[in-house]
Parts: C-alpha cells; sequence; structure tokens
C-alpha cells in the first residue's frame, strides 16, 4: 500500500519466528494512504487511525481501522471475543 511505506509497524515482543504475527502502526499522520491520479483524489489517513499487516507480507494489503473501530476491536479481544468456543 504506497502511503504505508513511512509508517512505523510495531510486531508483539511475544511473536516467535515462524509463528502467525501482525503488526500494528499508528496512522496518526493524516498522510496520504492511496492516491488516484486520474480522479484527483487522495484518501488520507484519519487522525489516530490504526493498519494492521500480515507480518510476513509487508507489501501485502492492511487493513484500516477508525478510531472508534480499533478501540471496540481491542475491548472485543481483551474480552475475549474472538477465543475458540
Amino acid at each position: 500500500m504506497p502511503g504505508l511505506s513511512r509508517v512505523v509497524w510495531r510486531k508483539s515482543s511475544r511473536s516467535q519466528a515462524g509463528s502467525v504475527c501482525v503488526e500494528v502502526a499508528s496512522l496518526d499522520t493524516g498522510r496520504p494512504i492511496a492516491s488516484t491520479p486520474r480522479a484527483g483524489r487522495e484518501n488520507r489517513a484519519c487522525r489516530g487511525g490504526t493498519a494492521v499487516r500480515d507480518s510476513k507480507n509487508p507489501t501485502g494489503p492492511a487493513l484500516l481501522f477508525r478510531p472508534m473501530e480499533w478501540t471496540a476491536f481491542l475491548w472485543a479481544v481483551k474480552g475475549g471475543r474472538f477465543d475458540p468456543a
């Protein structure tokens, strides 16, 4: 993703080699994350947003979360919402 090459990606210190990991980056700069020159517009990361990507595929796609979406996701993880049944 073009505009995400300048962000600082972080991975959990608990990550192990060969394991399934994601990296997270803060998007609080408001820099362009994608541009469409023909359409004459840029899509900007919202201030305080968060990007998540597969650590094994750093040039692949990333999920972008608005601040409220990221907060809701973190609450769901901490609350066990995604734990196996």
